[in-house]
């Protein structure tokens, strides 16, 4: 029984373990607990509900705990979190890293008026970021790495894929820049299998992954669609999986999240040349062979089927 819902998890290891044949596994996607608990503590609210709400996911945090601490097996997204389950008592046997993949038959998706709509330069570099633009991602540090970067070279464009209404809304009127056509595009949230055609129109991607706890155990999924995209990607170290990509891929450009660092490795990009075409052909042959669905499935079904 393979469950992801930290209160199925429980019930199962409390009611229904003595009558199943098969060990109980959770797969556990995100800290999302711990980021709320924090997200809470920072909250202004009334203190009586700030405690209520903490009290409940605290307690959750726990039951997570004592539930990984007892499953047959615990499958995490990123080696970062599989060290902090370690920290957490897990037996090391029982953890296995199941990382985020890319669904290779995604990349054929066409959609052509999409496209069309957004009327992206034919004559300039264009960088795409996909992904949240939520004030946790600091997206403004992105935008004015940008502005500095489009200053030295105004070759480069910025192609931003995905963000609510509510957070264009906020990031255009602290950065009004975004509404300059010339050099940025934002196309809001767009159905999943719509990303990939748009990532088509790109030179190179962009995956900036703010270096706070929460962020630091993820699993980087847009990169790896944008390396399986072809794209070199400029990516943030800070983030360990994405480090571990760097030097496993040859295919991105390294930076640190500040503004600096940033706009110098989108300088590198536009200036990359030939060069570019062999860096996006080792991501994509990275992607498909390392982090399809394909392999990771029969990865998954190994380790279940383990002792």
């Amino acid at each position: 029984v393979v469950v992801r819902n930290m209160w199925q998890v429980a019930g199962a290891l409390l009611l229904l373990r003595p009558w199943l044949k098969n060990p109980v596994c959770y797969q556990d996607s995100f800290l999302n607990e711990e980021y709320r608990v924090f997200l809470i503590e920072k909250a202004r609210q009334p203190a009586f509900w700030r405690h209520i709400r903490l009290v409940y996911h605290r307690t959750r945090i726990a039951a997570k705990h004592w539930c990984a601490r007892r499953c047959a097996h615990v499958f995490v997204m990123s080696r970062e979190m599989r060290r902090l389950y370690l920290g957490y008592r897990v037996d090391e046997r029982r953890l296995t890293v199941m990382p985020m993949g890319v669904l290779s038959s995604m990349l054929q998706t066409e959609a052509p008026e999409l496209v069309a709509a957004q009327d992206l330069p034919s004559d300039r570099f264009i960088i795409a970021y996909v992904g949240s633009l939520a004030p946790s991602r600091f997206p403004e540090t992105m935008v004015d790495a940008f502005e500095r970067a489009w200053a030295r070279d105004n070759r480069l464009f910025l192609l931003l894929v995905g963000g609510c209404g509510d957070d264009l809304r906020r990031l255009s009127e602290m950065r009004p820049v975004l509404k300059e056509r010339d050099r940025y595009r934002l196309t809001g949230q767009v159905p999943f299998d719509m990303v990939f055609p748009l990532l088509k129109c790109a030179h190179a991607g962009l995956s900036l992954v703010p270096p706070s706890d929460v962020y630091r155990v993820a699993s980087v999924t847009k990169l790896v669609e944008m390396l399986a995209c072809g794209l070199p990607v400029i990516a943030n170290e800070e983030i360990p999986e994405q480090a571990e990509l760097v030097r496993e891929t040859g295919a991105m450009i390294p930076c640190h999240f500040t503004v600096d660092s940033i706009a110098s490795a989108m300088g590198q990009a536009v200036n990359l040349g030939s060069e570019l075409d062999r860096l996006g052909h080792a991501g994509r042959s990275y992607a498909i062979r390392e982090r399809s669905y394909d392999k990771l499935t029969g990865q998954f079904v190994a380790a279940l089927c383990s002792p």
